[in-house]
């Protein structure tokens, strides 16, 4: 079998773990590898004995690449074809800086000359991936293909549309939001097709599974709730306002003096590694380092806005309200998963002129923009701006917020699911999520429908009894365990954990992920 991988800055070492465990369990396959990081990755990888990676490439500059080449607009044309949605500006928003121009509510996260995003550019970046590729993947035979989930680039979903094109597999592993359980997941999207057959199944009665397994989880995640100092899952939750109102005791000088150094450091280190890799630095210039500094001085003056009682509408638990939770942005949920509506303020509008009269829709922002995105004052301006919505504060307790609506909206994310899971509410999402198959939500398709479905919905969820919720909640957990394993340490397993790890750790969690990989391509084939 043969196997590209993905590798970044933070997973290159569980994945190469991983790549070795994959080796003894496909004995005599053949492992190539895509590098798209800071630092001397291809360095270690090549260093390592273990396994014999027959190509590295390093595509972090490769773009510079492509904007010297003809526009290959027939080439463009046919793979625009072959997608289901038949558009690529659609993977062209996915895009921090060819799509910046789709991202609403949002100051743009890194330096880039506008100019050079042009038409023509955009054409040579869409071609240019599209082309080296699918040179890659058929010159190497390629089997499977693991990429890596999170990715702000258009090269995401045109490696995900060109597997498909040669019928390749395209996995990667994924969190499911259900405790420490991990699963592979085989889209961008971050959808488990796998347990929504066997949620199906399942439910329809055609698979017979133990139950106590789902019942013992949903039992251990109400119990989380209810104790303050743990999570049903092993998300981070609220620490950027924890750190962000330890920071409260400190001076703004200080604060302003402390992140203009350490994003000047910051710039030193990427810029030199940059010129070790390439020679040069055109993405991390004096011009990037200026901005740089706008920027996260910008965030810090933002965040001790954002972290003032008087800065919010006054949040009341006893009106009727529509709860909207806000994205973060630019962020991986809202740029892939939920590509068409990454313009939040058109929501709210079509909320505000969609809910009864007599309710409200409560705007939250997400916590995570203190301190790590900047959106512009006009965005809350414009939220402000409409009599029957109101904007509340992110350090509020979500799940109280939820309790006392009347239904939660959401493009996708962990709202939805909590609303559902824990609080029987009604929830409308406006992108397919993985608890959709239930039945206990719904999506809608046309927003000029947004009015009649908020209230069909409302008294739909509310003739479903508590045990039947139960019941479809317990199944798709138990869909779900079974086609997942269990992490002590999941953000490790995928690659994402900052702090240290050894060796050891490395080796463990690269076992991990193999043996879950080997059950998904077993599964598949059989």
């Amino acid at each position: 079998m043969n196997f590209l991988i993905e590798f970044t800055t933070r997973n290159y070492k569980v994945r190469n773990s991983m790549a070795i465990h994959l080796k003894k369990l496909y004995p005599g396959s053949r492992f190539g590898g895509i590098i798209s990081a800071h630092g001397a990755i291809k360095k270690y990888l090549e260093s390592q004995k273990e396994v014999g990676y027959e190509f590295l490439y390093d595509i972090t500059n490769i773009q510079e690449e492509f904007l010297k080449e003809d526009v290959p607009i027939e080439e463009i044309k046919d793979f625009e074809e072959s997608i289901p949605g038949k558009s690529l500006w659609r993977f062209v928003a996915v895009d921090r800086e060819w799509g910046y121009q789709f991202i609403k509510g949002s100051i743009p996260v890194m330096y880039f000359s506008k100019k050079r995003v042009n038409y023509e550019n955009i054409q040579r970046i869409v071609g240019g991936y599209s082309r080296f590729f699918k040179k890659v993947l058929s010159g190497f035979n390629a089997d499977v293909v693991i990429f890596m989930l999170g990715a702000h680039s258009v090269q995401a979903p045109i490696l995900e549309q060109v597997c498909k094109n040669l019928k390749i597999t395209y996995i990667s592993p994924a969190i499911t939001k259900i405790q420490n359980y991990f699963s592979i997941t085989s889209n961008k999207e971050m959808l488990f097709p796998q347990i929504k057959e066997a949620y199906l199944k399942n439910i329809q009665g055609e698979l017979v599974t133990d139950s106590s397994p789902g019942e013992k989880s949903y039992e251990e995640m109400h119990s989380s709730l209810k104790n303050k100092n743990s999570t049903y899952y092993f998300d981070q939750g609220d620490n950027y306002v924890k750190k962000l109102k330890a920071n409260k005791g400190f001076s703004f000088i200080y604060l302003v003096l402390k992140r203009i150094a350490t994003t000047f450091l910051h710039w030193y280190q990427l810029r030199t590694l940059e010129k070790q890799k390439a020679g040069k630095s055109s993405r991390y210039s004096f011009k990037s380092l200026l901005y740089f500094n706008y920027y996260n001085l910008y965030k810090v003056y933002q965040g001790r806005k954002l972290l003032k009682k008087s800065f919010y509408d006054t949040y009341n638990p006893n009106e009727k309200y529509i709860y909207f939770p806000l994205h973060v942005v630019p962020e991986y949920a809202l740029l892939v998963r939920g590509n068409m509506w990454i313009n939040q303020l058109f929501i709210i509008e079509n909320l505000a002129k969609s809910i009864p009269l007599d309710y409200k829709v409560y705007v939250k922002e997400h916590p995570g923009t203190i301190g790590w995105r900047v959106r512009p004052f006009s965005f809350y301006k414009e939220i402000k701006s409409y009599t029957n919505v109101k904007l509340i504060p992110p350090y509020l307790d979500n799940h109280q917020i939820i309790k006392n609506s009347q239904l939660v909206i959401t493009v996708t994310g962990t709202p939805g699911w909590e609303a559902l899971l824990f609080h029987n509410k009604p929830v409308i999402n406006l992108c397919e999520d993985f608890y959709e198959i239930t039945g206990l939500s719904k999506r809608i398709h046309n927003i000029a429908d947004l009015s009649k479905e908020i209230q069909s919905e409302i008294k739909r969820i509310s003739e479903i009894s508590t045990e039947e919720r139960k019941r479809r909640i317990v199944c798709l957990l138990n869909a779900i365990i079974i086609n997942s394993s269990w992490a002590d340490k999941p953000l490790r397993v995928l690659g994402e954990e900052d702090a240290p790890v050894s060796e050891q750790e490395v080796m463990d969690a690269g076992t991990l992920l193999g043996n879950e990989i080997g059950k998904y391509l077993d599964r598949l084939q059989n």
